[in-house]
């Protein structure tokens, strides 16, 4: 958007400045796009929250003809300079009637997770499986649904056939390439999804990487301890990328079947995969039971492995928020970060997220929520055909057989319209529309089914971490503009 001399400009009023310790981080409320500046260009946006145009700043000696020509276009490209007297109260609106839209023609659904099997050959200390083997009152589900809790309990909803995955995909494809869309990112999970490896392997094979005019991305979460060369060579194939669960190389919250030792069965699947050539990252969860083993021996444990990125995901069971203070967990996950650079591994997470959403142009625009895809732009898709908003949640939209009603479903409706309205706590807050709040599995079990309310040791959680990455954050991460020097 281009600016005559003597049209009025005025500064955001979603304007977000963060001192930092020898310059400022600013960015805009909603839509993101964090650059780093100095005092100089601070003073100029205070100096544009009465509306002027270039030619006042310039004949009030506050702008050189130079300066005018860089600093009005750059913030305008922001959105941090808008035009005189323009009404910004409307953009949350326009896009909660936008996703009203989209959520109705299906535009939203960007991806599926297909439960291939409920079944697992570990049995981690904190999981949220466990089919029928954990009484029900000890688990993530205990205040869940009870679509999801007959799903869980079912001994019918244990493992996906051919014929339904790929009667379930089809639907889904058809579903997107009716609404529009060009792509869409299939993840298979579980349980551990390669125990029903026949299932993975016909959808690769029969859908390939797109079909009709929709690309097709993969992915698969497993803990790695039954991957083969003939495995792997399919993943190379199809360009599935690999995320192993491994939270530690020493302890046993992740004991196999009869409760043998995990790790020398997934190193050796780690190497099968690297030998292979596949992408690979591994997830680690931080919880009540590997805390205290949660420490740099992961960070050299990928390093010696060859695997440069780690996503660490927090706790389900919510009395890991009342076990741990916010600026516990912050400190680890800080240090381990660090730590990571060090070797060259990334440590990424839902709370990372949310500074990526304010470091980024409109993120939410390009992938449709803040840090939880189970807002509206995924299916999770159980053997049953049940589609709920994600493994760890008891949100049920409906069958995927009869996927028209399921997008019509309230519950459906709900999530996805979670992504763009605010609890009423979440008001004002720094990371009020990055920030999706605490899992929504977690919430639904300390709330009974809730999703509107706000946990408040996440947010200090999600705070503190948000600002230590803005405060940290380098010239060489996001942009930056200096204002030019006077002549």
């Amino acid at each position: 958007m281009a600016f005559v001399d003597n049209e009025k400009v005025q500064t955001s009023v979603y304007l977000r400045v963060i001192p930092r310790r020898f310059d400022y981080a600013v960015y805009h409320g909603i839509y993101g796009g964090l650059c780093l500046t100095g005092q100089c260009t601070i003073d100029l946006l205070r100096y544009f929250e009465i509306p002027r145009s270039k030619a006042e700043a310039i004949r009030e000696g506050r702008l050189t003809s130079e300066q005018a020509e860089s600093f009005v276009p750059y913030f305008v490209s922001k959105r941090l300079l808008v035009p005189g007297n323009f009404g910004e109260e409307g953009i949350i609106v326009a896009r909660q009637q936008q996703r009203k839209r989209e959520l109705a023609a299906g535009q939203l659904i960007r991806a599926v997770q297909l439960i291939l099997t409920n079944h697992c050959n570990f049995r981690c200390e904190y999981c949220f499986e466990r089919l029928g083997e954990t009484p029900l009152a000890q688990t993530m589900y205990a205040h869940s649904s009870p679509e999801r809790i007959e799903s869980q309990c079912s001994p019918a909803n244990a493992t996906m056939s051919c014929e339904q995955v790929e009667a379930y995909l089809k639907v889904v494809m058809e579903t997107a390439r009716r609404a529009g869309n060009n792509a869409l990112a299939v993840q298979f999970f579980g349980g551990e999804p390669l125990v029903n490896w026949n299932a993975a392997q016909h959808v690769l094979t029969n859908f390939g990487n797109g079909k009709d005019g929709l690309a097709l991305t993969y992915s698969i979460v497993t803990n790695g301890s039954i991957v083969t060369d003939e495995i792997a060579h399919v993943f190379s194939d199809f360009q599935v990328p690999v995320i192993v669960s491994y939270d530690s190389p020493k302890g046993d919250s992740r004991p196999m079947t009869g409760g043998k030792r995990c790790h020398d069965a997934v190193r050796r699947g780690i190497d099968v995969l690297k030998r292979n050539g596949i992408r690979l990252a591994l997830n680690a969860a931080l919880t009540n039971a590997t805390f205290d083993l949660f420490d740099r021996d992961l960070i050299d444990f990928a390093f010696n492995h060859g695997v440069y990125e780690i996503g660490v995901i927090l706790d389900l069971d919510p009395s890991f928020y009342e076990r741990h203070r916010a600026d516990e967990i912050v400190d680890r996950l800080w240090e381990m970060r660090v730590y990571g650079r060090s070797k060259g591994i990334a440590l990424t997470g839902y709370w990372h997220q949310i500074f990526q959403g304010i470091a980024a142009n409109d993120r939410y625009g390009q992938i449709g929520f803040q840090n939880c895809s189970a807002m509206g732009v995924q299916f999770s898709i159980e053997p049953s055909g049940a589609v709920f908003a994600c493994k760890a949640s008891g949100g049920y939209f409906g069958n995927i057989l009869q996927v028209a009603d399921l997008l019509r479903s309230e519950t459906y409706r709900k999530y996805a319209m979670r992504a763009c309205i605010s609890p009423e706590s979440c008001r004002n807050c720094e990371i009020q529309h990055f920030c999706g709040g605490l899992c929504l599995g977690s919430v639904e079990n300390i709330y009974g089914g809730d999703i509107w309310t706000v946990e408040k040791t996440a947010c200090d959680l999600y705070r503190d971490i948000t600002r230590r990455f803005t405060a940290s954050v380098t010239e060489q991460e996001v942009p930056a503009f200096r204002l030019p020097v006077r002549r």
